[in-house]
């Protein structure tokens, strides 16, 4: 940034004792309004790099403005006062002077002061992530600068907040719509815009664009506007943080610590207070990635040294959640759980439900690791009632089901746990009182301690196993939720993208362009990724398992799976088990199979047929389910190797331990194959 020695000048005497009067006698002359202009402007320039000084300039021209009754003056300064309060995340005095501005250009009519007005205080909701209110005032700023057309540069920028406020919201289609009317206005505008406004946009594609988790695209957008920025170090340094957050995302970490140091290396000049704590938050985290904890340690405690100047400031919750995970891996269990609680209270506090959720997990675990079973079970219920109460506040429909699954199982380790150390008490006495006195007691009670470790490690094993399956249904939870997900946000975008394709393509078929093929192969590739994607979300979802019957749920997914390969492969089944009484548990975990066993079968048998047969089948002892999936594809060569290896595999296996079930495999090479599953019925 470049100031003048007149700017140089105001802003060494507005910093010094006694400056105010000093600068007064100095322009006692006059007082013109162009000194006044003069100190608006240097507040402006300078309110980034220097915000005292801007709060110090600002602060002296507004009263000197008060004192004229120059309302367009008064407005200004409020304008800057704002500026200067939001680098430093003073963000209700921010808001307050420039309502003082809102106030004074509404009085007056202003719809470039009103829109002014209302675009600074969108920004400053957009950086306290109220993003409600951040749509609300962008909406009266576009309103009013469409006014004043000949303002095209706060249109712009208005347009580029109002479409990342929007994204933020979840309306990813309208934040696209104002950031493509944005870039409209500028290619009309050309050199009247400037290439730094260009660069902002560029910059907005790229967050949107990471929102959607396309982080490579994000990625390309952000580094279009690196050269622009080059000149604002605030700008160059979100920008390379946003980058390095990217390549987080795509599991890099070691690229996005680059971009992270290359921007924690403009110092403060280049980051406000808040962008510092975010950054070293950043880098903790990509250094937790790497399972470097002790880098990981120092970053964060930074970061948590850098906001306790600001006691509402949000982030806590996830440094202190970092920090916790840290403790945990030092078997600090204590000072892990400690940590732990308090990101808990400040999530609770601020109304963050994802983390609350990802905090109350990890609390719940450190309990358990440390056998304090009755605690976690009354951490569960604790934040049940939270979890309702968050629902109805803000209409969040955050899934907590397996909650109550939990609850049941830690109840019935606690009753285990207290009656084997009941035992091994009682036992404890009985060889202090008979110790010495005869052999045969002393050796009954060795046995006794024999036995009751024995029941110790088999209830270990129980508790290991619903725990995993516990794992196992939260699991499933997670993978519904990515599915519909897949469904109803990706695939329906991709669709709506096809269609747009297909009508150029078909304009291009119309003027006989020479692009016309390439046009059908990038149809071709998007229609198969199409596919893909449903193909994912047909092996991710549960077809709504707890409101239907196993029958019902497997004729979906057959249907489904029919559907979808478009005659290439066909799927038939043959159910007898309505009259059965299966458990939910076995209800699932079989679905669950079948589901990967038809998944298998599309992916690597190369079969036109596939059969699926479901019947119970009872000896004297006890009576067996049966599942039997059949296809005509290429077959095994090492059918029985092929049970220890492959994902796929691998999930059945541990889905069936907990059930006692046992798989078998007759295949061979271009003779197909048949899986045949056998579960106890209880």
């Amino acid at each position: 940034m470049r100031l003048s020695l007149t700017s140089l000048f105001i802003i060494l005497f507005s910093i010094l004792p006694g400056s105010k009067s000093i600068l007064a006698q100095e322009t006692e002359l006059s007082r013109s309004d162009w000194t006044l202009k003069k100190l608006n402007v240097t507040a402006f320039k300078c309110y980034k790099t220097f915000p005292d000084s801007a709060l110090s300039l600002a602060l002296f021209g507004l009263e000197w403005a008060e004192e004229l009754g120059d309302s367009t003056m008064i407005s200004n300064f409020n304008m800057r006062l704002g500026n200067a309060y939001r680098i430093k995340a003073k963000y209700k005095e921010a808001l307050k002077n420039y309502r003082e501005s809102l106030t004074i250009e509404s009085y007056e009519g202003n719809p470039y002061g009103i829109g002014r007005a209302n675009l600074a205080i969108a920004t400053v909701f957009m950086d306290q992530q109220n993003f409600p209110e951040a749509v609300k005032h962008s909406d009266i700023a576009f309103e009013e600068f469409s006014k004043v057309p000949e303002k095209v540069v706060p249109l712009i920028k208005t347009l580029g907040e109002r479409g990342t406020a929007y994204a933020n919201l979840g309306n990813i289609e309208k934040g696209f719509a104002n950031l493509v009317q944005a870039q409209k206005i500028i290619d009309s505008n050309g050199a009247k815009v400037g290439p730094t406004l260009q660069a902002e946009i560029y910059s907005r594609f790229g967050s949107i664009y990471g929102m959607l988790n396309l982080n490579r695209v994000a990625i390309n957008y952000y580094k279009k506007s690196l050269d622009a920025f080059s000149k604002s170090q605030s700008l160059l340094s979100t920008t390379l943080t946003n980058i390095g957050n990217c390549y987080f995302q795509l599991n890099k970490p070691d690229s996005a610590l680059l971009y992270y140091n290359q921007s924690l290396a403009l110092g403060n000049e280049g980051n406000n207070k808040i962008n510092l704590i975010k950054l070293h938050q950043n880098i903790g985290s990509a250094f937790i990635d790497q399972d470097k904890y002790e880098e990981a340690e120092i970053a964060l405690k930074t970061s948590q040294k850098l906001s306790e100047g600001l006691p509402k400031y949000e982030g806590k919750a996830e440094i202190l959640y970092s920090l916790s995970i840290i403790e945990f891996t030092k078997k600090n269990f204590n000072k892990a759980l400690q940590l732990a609680n308090s990101s808990y209270q400040i999530a609770r506090d601020h109304r963050m439900p994802q983390l609350l959720e990802k905090t109350n997990d990890f609390i719940y675990d450190i309990l358990i690791y440390k056998e304090q079973y009755r605690k976690a079970h009354e951490r569960i219920k604790l934040h049940k009632n939270l979890r309702d109460s968050l629902r109805q506040d803000l209409g969040e429909d955050i899934d907590f089901a397996y909650l109550n699954e939990l609850s049941l199982l830690n109840e019935n380790l606690d009753s285990k746990f207290a009656i084997y150390k009941a035992e091994s008490k009682f036992f404890q006495n009985i060889i202090i009182i008979v110790v010495g006195l005869l052999i045969l007691l002393v050796g009954y009670a060795i046995y006794q301690g024999i036995r009751n470790r024995t029941n110790l490690i088999l209830a270990a094993k129980e508790q290991d196993r619903k725990v995993n399956h516990a794992m196992i249904m939260a699991e499933d939870r997670a993978k519904n939720r990515i599915s519909r997900e897949l469904h109803d946000g990706i695939s329906s975008l991709l669709t709506g993208f096809k269609l747009q394709f297909d009508a150029i393509r078909r304009d291009l078929e119309v003027i006989g362009s020479t692009k016309l093929q390439d046009a059908k192969e990038a149809s071709d590739v998007l229609k198969k990724a199409m596919k893909e994607i449903r193909l994912v979300s047909h092996e991710l979802s549960n077809y709504e398992l707890h409101t239907q019957t196993l029958s019902k749920s497997i004729d979906t997914l057959v249907k489904s799976f029919n559907v979808n390969q478009e005659g290439a492969m066909q799927f038939s089944t043959s159910l007898d088990i309505d009259h059965l009484e299966i458990t939910d548990i076995l209800k699932f975990h079989t679905f669950r199979i079948i589901q990967e066993l038809v998944v298998n079968a599309v992916k690597h048998s190369n079969a036109q047929e596939v059969f699926i047969q479901v019947f119970s089948e009872s000896s004297k002892e006890e009576t067996f389910l049966k599942v039997i999936v059949e296809d005509d594809g290429k077959g095994m060569e090492n059918p029985e190797g092929n049970l220890g290896n492959g994902i796929g595999f691998q999930n059945i296996n541990t889905r069936l331990a907990p059930l006692n079930g046992k798989i078998e495999i007759d295949s061979a090479m271009g003779k197909g194959t048949s899986i045949i599953i056998e579960i106890p019925i209880q």
